[in-house]
Formats: structure tokens, C-alpha cells, sequence
């Protein structure tokens, strides 16, 4: 790469464009990104799967969502719904995004994140589901006390775990949702044995309202007398544990991402999962809309539970959401946040 400060500019320009943040941008640019990072020559017809190792500002690029063939489109606003962050921004209206049958990355490829390159796995990522752990819509209301901003209430997280547990044997189920959705609970659960452990709740970046200025979930404070529980379960901590996942589904906001990717990028929530036992995460890229989210969660189990194969459920659940009708699914910002990250290193 000659200018790198125009790549970086254009990387983050097709970015803020996904989230609504510009107007009128043009995928032709997506496509330019594509062929310098992947030239059509270079993805030839034997490649199937593609894993990332990367830093500063290709870090939190959504490869599945680059054009494999040269387009003309307008990236318009997504129809923003309800989304799981913390951000007080005004809903945004766009309009409905205009697919003409735009070919991404994410119809012919598995795209797996890597911690390192060092070391790569000869084995598939293939998982056996068999048991779920479930946290999902905590009741906020103590630990809306002990911080300055307000936590609303997530009920269709609720739902959400509610249809997933439908795929289990109901004796290898545990939901802990409401006012069981707190730290305290969650941490008495760890040494069993979940094959899947889901968070659908809020998550936050580095400063955004950690006590402790590390990303982290918000869970539920079961009480304030017992000072070993703060509610939020930071990435310090989750390192500590002793995980026993094959994969923890992270469906919260902004779940992939560190404020100091360019210093450490691969130091956030993924990271630490990985390094507190869990053999796969599967994070999000930025703040995920409610519904489009919850339709994610269902098609990965479903597809998960036919083939056991991670990558390819997750390409498959997210091409699952961009046939949804009404077709205002199809734009990036509702099926690209969601990527697989992997544990490498033994």
C-alpha cells in the first residue's frame, strides 16, 4: 500500500457510510478497498475460507461487507430500529437500501478472525451443541444507581434466548434472564459445561461506562452489600475465568471493538474469552439493531445445529438476513457486524 493515508481515509469513510454516519456513498469505493486488499487475481476459485490477522484501521473493517465485483450503488442510511448500545444519538431515517444484486465477499467466503498468525488450527471448526447458557435482558435498576448514564431494559433479549433454548433439550438449558441476569449468578455458572454461552445485553468499549476503563458486558447487581460484584463483567475478568465454550455468542453493541486498536488491537472483549477458556467467540462490529440481531442469533443455532460448522453458519445466517423481507434487511449495517474470531495459540 503507496498512501496509506488515503486508504485509511477511505476505509474510514465506507465505515461511518455503513453506519449512517455520511450520505451518497458510493460502493464503487467499496469495491477499490477490496482490490487493493484482495485483487481479483489473488482470490482464485480454490480459496474458500480467508483468516484476518490485523491492526490499526483494517482492524474493525467488515470484510464481508466489500464488493467482489465492480458496482455502482448508493450506500443510503440503514433504517435504524432499536439498538442495544448505550448511545444517546437520535434514531436515524434513510431509505430503503437498493440491492441490485450486489455480489459480497460474504456469498463466497468464510472470513475467521485470528488473534495470530502463528499458529493456525488443521482442524475444521466444527462444534457438537448440545448445551446452552443464556444471559440476557438483566434488570439495570441497581446499577443504574452506581453510574451517570441509564441503562434501559432490553426485553427482546429476553425473547431472543427464550427461541434459541427451543433448540436444546430443555434439562441442558439455563436462562438467566431479568434480575437472574446478574454477575454474582453468571459467575456460579462458569465451571459447568456449556457448549454455548450467549450474552444478549449491553456491551461497552473502553470508557464508555466501565468503572475499571476496559470493555466489558453490563450484567445485572444482584446487591450492593457484596462489594466483589459491580454488575459489569470487564474483560480483566473474563480472562480470570475458567470457560469451558466452544463458542460465546456476544449479541451486544460494539462487542469486537477496543477504543486503542491502533496500541493493542486485539485486547478487547474476543481476546479475553479466548484467553478465559472459550475455543470461539462471535462479536459485533458496532451497535446492533435489535430485531436483525435476534434473527442473527436464531439462524446461527439453527444452522449450527444441521452442520457444527462456525464459519459457515455464521456466512449463512447472515445471507439468511439479507433475504428477509421487506428487503430493507439487506444493507450492510443489519448482517455485517456480526464475525468470528477464533482461538489460535495453545
Amino acid at each position: 500500500i503507496n498512501d496509506f493515508k488515503k486508504i485509511k481515509k477511505d476505509i474510514t469513510d465506507y465505515k461511518l457510510a455503513i453506519r449512517g454516519e455520511t450520505q451518497n456513498y458510493n460502493l464503487k469505493d467499496a469495491y477499490k478497498i477490496k482490490e487493493l486488499l484482495f485483487p481479483s487475481d489473488l482470490l482464485t476459485t480454490d480459496i474458500r475460507e480467508i483468516r484476518l490477522s490485523l491492526d490499526d484501521v483494517l482492524f474493525d473493517l467488515p470484510f464481508t461487507a466489500l464488493p467482489l465485483d465492480k458496482v455502482d450503488n448508493i450506500l443510503s442510511s440503514p433504517l435504524y430500529a432499536s439498538t442495544r448500545g448505550i448511545s444517546t444519538k437520535k434514531t436515524k431515517i434513510g431509505k430503503p437500501f437498493q440491492n441490485k444484486k450486489i455480489l459480497w465477499i460474504d456469498d463466497k467466503y468464510k472470513i475467521v478472525y485470528v488473534p495470530s498468525i502463528l499458529k493456525f488450527k488443521k482442524d475444521k471448526t466444527r462444534i457438537e451443541l448440545n448445551s446452552f447458557l443464556g444471559i440476557g435482558n438483566p434488570d439495570f435498576k441497581n446499577i443504574n444507581k452506581s453510574i451517570k448514564q441509564t441503562l434501559n431494559n432490553l426485553p427482546n433479549t429476553e425473547i431472543e434466548l427464550n427461541e434459541i433454548s427451543k433448540f436444546f433439550n430443555v434439562s441442558n438449558v439455563n436462562l438467566l434472564t431479568g434480575k437472574k441476569a446478574n454477575e454474582e449468578n453468571f459467575q456460579k455458572q462458569i465451571h459447568s459445561k456449556y457448549n454455548l454461552i450467549a450474552f444478549a445485553t449491553h456491551g461497552f468499549m473502553d470508557t464508555e461506562i466501565s468503572p475499571v476503563s476496559e470493555p466489558g458486558l453490563a450484567l445485572g447487581l444482584n446487591n450492593f452489600e457484596n462489594k466483589k460484584f459491580d454488575g459489569f463483567l470487564s474483560a480483566s475478568e473474563i480472562i480470570g475465568l475458567d470457560l469451558k465454550a466452544d463458542l460465546v455468542l456476544l449479541n451486544a453493541c460494539n462487542t469486537f471493538n477496543t477504543i486503542n486498536a491502533t496500541k493493542n488491537p486485539f485486547s478487547g472483549l474476543p481476546s479475553s474469552f479466548l484467553g478465559g477458556g472459550a475455543k470461539n467467540v462471535i462479536s459485533t462490529l458496532w451497535e446492533v439493531e435489535t430485531l436483525s440481531a435476534k434473527m442473527f442469533s436464531n439462524f446461527l443455532v439453527k444452522n449450527l445445529k444441521n452442520n457444527g460448522d462456525i464459519p459457515l453458519s455464521i456466512s449463512k445466517s447472515r445471507k439468511l438476513i439479507r433475504n428477509e423481507k421487506p428487503k430493507l434487511w439487506d444493507h450492510p449495517f443489519y448482517w455485517a457486524p456480526f464475525i468470528h474470531a477464533e482461538g489460535t495459540i495453545n
